[in-house]
């Protein structure tokens, strides 16, 4: 409990937080849905979620995440996903209403790929259903 002037003030009233599930996958595609540039405080708000949901060094030992070039001179990140389990992340209200706003502006501008398809659609809070196919997927919890 935080203390004010005479009376205790729940956590909860001063910020709200979101539970999402993400991919190594997702967690790299929210470099897509990040703005290139934009304005101090949208920028701050990249920094933190990409802090957030960054790789540790146990994770990437843990799936082998590889850095390759391609032929073409492109360089690709590459791992092990046979074992991998989406991982639950907390954001702020702040940081959802972030996100949902880039996936609006990358769908207005037609500019949302098969890459970043599920991901978006975690963000906006797509439900899953609880059959076996959809299991393992990840989905945004409230």
């Amino acid at each position: 409990m935080t203390k004010g002037r005479g009376f205790r003030v729940p956590p909860t009233i001063l910020k709200k937080e979101k539970a999402m599930k993400l991919s190594i996958k997702e967690r790299f595609g929210l470099r897509q849905v990040y703005p290139q540039q934009s304005n101090l405080v949208n920028q701050v708000m990249v920094r933190d979620i990409s802090k957030k949901v960054e790789l540790t060094q146990t994770e990437m030992k843990k799936h082998d995440v590889k850095q390759k070039t391609a032929s073409d001179g492109s360089v690709n990140i590459v791992w092990d996903d046979s074992n991998e389990r989406p991982r639950g992340f907390t954001f702020t209200d702040a940081e959802v209403t972030f996100l949902k706003e880039q996936v609006e502006r990358l769908n207005k501008a037609n500019q949302i790929s098969q890459d970043i398809l599920n991901l978006c659609e975690v963000i906006n809070g797509r439900e899953d259903s609880a059959d076996e196919e959809n299991e393992d997927k990840p989905k945004m919890v409230s």
